[in-house]
């Protein structure tokens, strides 16, 4: 089925919505609906039959009505008539998460890095309003008091059949986006770490510690992405000098759940490491 333009589709997927019943149970996806499909995203759905662009949307309905927050929700299949009541030639990643930086570029990039690439991307941001118990009581299109801004992303890949490569590349998704949420979470802490090194630095106003003090200063000014931060000492074990996790210490993506601490909690250094450490520098760049 073809349509003129992106108007017409919709109005005709509207009309399509309210030919299913249960008038009430349906009326809050019509502009989600209306929402969900992009101007942008018109040439990949024009010839669409109006059954799919419907399964796809109430599929993913489906999914915010069933959000937990604080978590990350990622279904990858591949829809067929049988089994989802529409069909579709690609696999299909519907995800739902509470609104954050670095969302699309990160899912990207992890689709790339399992060597597949986007066929189709739509996403949208809704506000949302829960319960307690994280059942929906209300949508908007646009920012209200008390409503949490929630990202509904579709994603067409390549179709693939293996069950394994499906399971490894939702794992790999959770993964991601539970990185992107502590690394979030935790921006300011790390800003409020680095704002301690400064005044550290500062109560020891020599000129050998200003340049090191002007650049974390510049780094904190919006700069540099915070991702993670650990302490961590040097201790010396069997006769070698090594790292020790601070436990506890961890923020963003280096948090205790998420960059996990070895058994032994140590990590053996070399004598010329250990000699690049033992100095009065308190600032070392290394990648």
């Amino acid at each position: 089925m073809e349509y003129k333009n992106n108007d017409a589709m919709i109005a005709a997927l509207v009309e399509y919505i309210e030919l299913q019943g249960e008038e009430d149970a349906l009326a809050p996806l019509i502009p989600f609906a209306q929402h969900y499909f992009s101007v942008e995203a018109f040439d990949a759905l024009e010839h669409r039959l109006i059954a799919d662009l419907y399964g796809a949307v109430l599929s993913h309905w489906n999914a915010v009505l069933s959000y937990k927050q604080q978590t990350e929700s990622v279904n990858i299949y591949n829809p067929s008539i049988e089994e989802d009541g529409w069909q579709s030639t690609h696999t299909v990643i519907e995800i739902v998460i509470r609104d954050m930086p670095f969302i699309l570029q990160s899912i990207t990039m992890e689709i790339n890095r399992h060597g597949f690439a986007n066929q189709l991307l739509l996403n949208s941001l809704y506000w949302i309003k829960r319960d307690a118990e994280g059942v929906l009581l209300a949508i908007s299109l646009t920012e209200q008091p008390d409503y949490q801004c929630e990202c509904v992303v579709h994603i067409e890949i390549e179709r693939i059949a293996d069950a394994s490569i499906l399971q490894s590349l939702s794992d790999d998704l959770h993964k991601i986006l539970g990185d992107i949420a502590a690394v979030t979470d935790d921006w300011q802490a790390c800003l409020q770490v680095m704002q301690s090194a400064i005044v550290d630095l500062s109560t020891e106003n020599t000129p050998e510690l200003t340049e090191s003090r002007a650049f974390l200063e510049w780094l904190q000014q919006n700069h540099f992405v915070f991702l993670g931060y650990r302490e961590y000492q040097v201790i010396e074990q069997a006769d070698e000098f090594g790292f020790s996790v601070v436990e506890q210490s961890g923020l963003g993506i280096l948090r205790d759940s998420l960059a996990s601490i070895p058994d032994n909690n140590f990590l053996a250094m070399t004598d010329d490491a250990y000699i690049a450490l033992n100095n009065n520098q308190p600032l070392m760049i290394t990648k």
